[in-house]
């Protein structure tokens, strides 16, 4: 057998096996550098191996940025996507029976609009009750006012159209307490009147008799000379005398009944103010009296009215109704408990 047939000897193919195991290594040692011993005997050209520089290129880069960059903050959490205002949640603050629902689900509303109907007979009730007192209070203190005043009467128009019964009474008690001050003015007044007839009786009696008192002391002075020379009768002169003594004592009592008529009609006079007073008195009393719950009620008409008012739940802003709780008419919706969402 020739030597192209022979069959290659063990030592020749642990030779190959060396040079092709030496071959393989070389081709996946990525650290040895591209020079002449990598040849493309090797299978692989350097070529092929930029993309791999590239990524490893940006690794470093990052690595670098990590370490020199600074941060503020970190915070994990779960969240949720919410509009840029709160979400409202409408709620009644009395609650009670709801009436109607004008809006539905999906709805857009405007700020101020009406969204829920509450029962409100009862707080209609309320407030209808606080304005009849309140303007029945009105009244009363505009008659007494006038009557503190000493002025005619002349009420509110709101009150003449509200409280008409009432405007009546008043106007009745006015004419009648007016009627009443009159009838004792008038008492008090006749007696002044008298007490000052009195007075001016007494001055001009004290005049008359001051005249004749004079008269008769003239002719005393002409009798008295007559009767000395005999010319006159004696008795004459004393009849004289004792007319001038009469009339200076009526003239003294006169004179002294003067002020006690005087003081009689600065009585009356004291009596008429103080009848003025009283009335106006009475009249502040009474009023101030009135005023305080007049006030009171006023406060409490003011609360029943915003109560009702609050019956009318309205959009606090402009938005869409989004999940109505309670969407059953005729149901209770309680105080405080959530009826529905409105979303910006």
């Amino acid at each position: 057998m020739n030597d192209k047939n022979a069959k290659p000897s063990k030592k020749a193919n642990e030779n190959r096996n060396a040079e092709y195991d030496e071959f393989d290594l070389r081709k996946f040692d990525l650290t040895r550098k591209y020079d002449e011993d990598f040849s493309p005997a090797d299978g692989i050209a350097w070529r092929d191996h930029i993309l791999l520089y590239f990524i490893a290129g940006l690794l470093g880069l990052f690595i670098l940025w990590a370490n020199l960059a600074t941060l503020e903050e970190v915070s994990r959490g779960e969240g949720k996507v919410i509009p840029s205002s709160e979400i409202q949640v409408i709620q009644s603050l009395e609650g009670g029976i709801i009436e109607s629902f004008p809006v539905k689900t999906g709805d857009r509303v405007e700020k101020g609009q009406v969204i829920l109907h509450l029962r409100n007979e009862q707080f209609k009730s309320d407030l209808s009750a606080s304005q009849q007192k309140y303007y029945g209070l009105l009244a009363t203190v505009t008659r007494l006012q006038a009557e503190a005043d000493d002025k005619p009467l002349e009420f509110p128009d709101e009150v003449t159209k509200l409280v008409l019964d009432s405007v009546k009474a008043e106007r009745d008690t006015y004419d009648a307490n007016l009627k009443q001050r009159k009838g004792q003015m008038a008492v008090l007044e006749q007696q002044r009147e008298q007490r000052q007839q009195e007075v001016t009786e007494l001055q001009r009696r004290i005049a008359d008799i001051s005249s004749v008192l004079g008269l008769a002391q003239e002719e005393r002075q002409m009798v008295a000379p007559m009767v000395e020379r005999g010319a006159a009768n004696k008795m004459e002169l004393l009849q004289l005398d004792r007319q001038i003594a009469q009339q200076r004592a009526e003239l003294n009592g006169l004179r002294l009944a003067l002020p006690r008529s005087q003081a009689a009609v600065k009585e009356a006079d004291e009596r008429i103010n103080e009848l003025k007073s009283g009335f106006r008195a009475t009249a502040q009393r009474e009023l101030a009296e009135k005023t305080i719950e007049m006030n009171t009620v006023r406060e409490t008409m003011a609360a029943h009215k915003d109560r009702t008012e609050r019956s009318e739940i309205r959009a606090p802003m402009d938005g869409i109704v989004k999940d109505i709780k309670i969407s059953t008419v005729g149901g209770v919706a309680r105080a405080g408990e959530p009826i529905m969402e409105i979303v910006p």
